[in-house]
């Protein structure tokens, strides 16, 4: 197996879980979008009124990967998404097909380690498949990669995420939250976020400004007063998920009724305040 430099964000979940839009708020206005499916990044306009530089659309990985070794970063930050479509096209499984899909999946983490290096983030996004047994014996659950891949794949990322239901609807307006490890069976952590606390609100931008991680997110630093009351809000009432909610939602409408914001930018400073509420409550921060 080749090997290189652990970087990069790899999300991975069913499909409508919301993995899409995990990153979306860093894509205003800026980064490049390698998408499989035509049209992929307007979820990001859809939740939270973002639109990427760049969009490159691919049928195959090899484009993909084409077009990753061609960034530079400027061009960042980077979403290399639904990745797994993109092995659909290789035909029957054999030789061309393996040598094919590890050449192509091991040059993207290579091309993700070199940029990561000059502090471009970069993402990227596959569905799911649950835990299973290789020839080499039982395999958790992962991105949706044939045979022994998809641990392989997930091991070469800093960050390895999967969207989980939460349990409680509309908090606000997602139910999956990004879940970095808390389940046994499938693959998933960070060598950055040190805490027991395993799953967090799908807003990345602000989980990696906690980890000191330079982040510029115009709208939440416009209304951070209204981030951080919520986010003590969230900090002293985390476990009360219906006021937690109801505190969301009123802010929610605060910004689109009084302050005139779309309901995507609004959304932006709304789960800010609460990943930042929790994220403290996971430290233990008061």
């Amino acid at each position: 197996m080749r090997t290189t430099a652990g970087a990069g964000w790899l999300n991975y979940s069913q499909s409508g879980a919301g993995k899409t839009a995990a990153p979306a708020a860093l894509f205003d206005g800026r980064g490049t979008v390698i998408e499989f499916q035509p049209d992929a990044h307007r979820v990001m306009s859809a939740v939270y009124d973002c639109t990427p530089k760049k969009v490159h659309h691919c049928q195959l990985l090899e484009d993909a990967l084409k077009i990753a070794k061609s960034l530079k970063p400027s061009d960042g930050p980077i979403l290399l998404d639904d990745i797994h479509y993109m092995i659909t096209s290789y035909g029957k499984r054999g030789t061309e097909f393996w040598n094919r899909m590890e050449d192509a999946l091991f040059g993207i983490a290579e091309v993700t380690a070199n940029l990561s290096t000059k502090g471009v983030q970069v993402f990227v996004t596959s569905l799911e498949q649950g835990p299973g047994t290789t020839s080499r014996g039982p395999q958790p659950g992962g991105p949706l990669l044939p045979g022994q891949m998809s641990q392989q794949f997930a091991g070469l990322f800093h960050v390895v995420t999967r969207m989980v239901p939460y349990g409680t609807e509309d908090i606000p307006g997602h139910r999956y939250w990004l879940d970095f490890g808390s389940d046994p069976l499938y693959v998933g952590r960070s060598r950055d976020l040190a805490t027991t606390v395993k799953q967090y609100p799908p807003f990345i931008p602000e989980i990696l400004r906690f980890t000191g991680v330079s982040v510029t997110l115009p709208v939440v630093e416009k209304y951070d007063k209204a981030v951080e009351i919520l986010a003590a809000h969230v900090l002293e009432e985390c476990e009360d998920l219906e006021a937690t909610k109801d505190k969301c939602n009123e802010l929610l409408r605060h910004l689109i009724f009084k302050q005139k914001l779309t309901p995507g930018k609004a959304r932006q400073v709304v789960m800010a305040g609460l990943t930042r509420g929790m994220l403290r409550y996971s430290q233990g921060i008061i």
